[in-house]
């Protein structure tokens, strides 16, 4: 499932090397993170890799990585960003793509987000 990054656990403590991707990705979020050089890159299985993140983050690297974008997404719109800008900035094929991954994580569209959010 895919759950708003806000309601992630902060103070768990995650093991260095899972801690350093889970950074990558939230200061990253455009780019393509492929498990299997992930996997690599820890030496372990791609299998291993998933369950390990999981365990250590609460989430598979893909819904993580989904978080980091749509919250990367919040601040691209709350900066006068469009919704097809923020989806080519952010990688995802097209902005009906990110309204509904967007939508499936904030639980609201984008536009409906930032009317109520703005600051």
């Amino acid at each position: 499932a895919i759950l708003d990054s806000a309601r992630l656990p902060v103070a768990r403590q995650v093991p260095r090397e899972y801690g350093q991707v889970a950074a990558r990705m939230r200061q990253h979020p455009e780019r393509a993170y492929p498990v299997g050089e992930l996997a690599a890159e820890l030496g372990v299985t791609a299998a291993s890799f998933i369950s390990d993140f999981k365990r250590e983050t609460g989430f598979t690297p893909h819904v993580y990585l989904l978080n980091c974008r749509i919250d990367a997404a919040k601040a691209c719109l709350r900066g006068g960003m469009s919704v097809k800008a923020a989806a080519d900035r952010l990688g995802f094929p097209s902005a009906q793509h990110l309204s509904y991954t967007f939508r499936k994580v904030a639980g609201r569209s984008p536009q409906d987000w930032l009317r109520a959010n703005r600051t």
